[in-house]
């Protein structure tokens, strides 16, 4: 929950009225888009190993991620 929930109401009535005027506006054009976020490194969560062995990750250490 937002610190100052009335400012937070107001600006997200604000906000829904300036989204509706942009879509009725003929000579606009208004684009939707989604996030996803993609790891180079990711963790294995399950192995299958022989019993008795040490399983091995072999793990980068660095954050390689992408955001699209």
């Amino acid at each position: 929950m937002p610190p100052n929930r009335d400012l937070w109401i107001a600006q997200r009535e604000d906000f829904a009225a300036e989204l509706m005027s942009l879509l009725d506006a003929p000579a606009e054009e208004t684009f939707f888009g989604d996030e996803s976020g993609f790891k180079g490194d990711p963790l294995a969560r399950q192995h299958l190993v022989r019993r008795g062995s040490r399983p091995t990750q072999p793990y980068y250490g660095g954050h390689i991620r992408q955001n699209v």
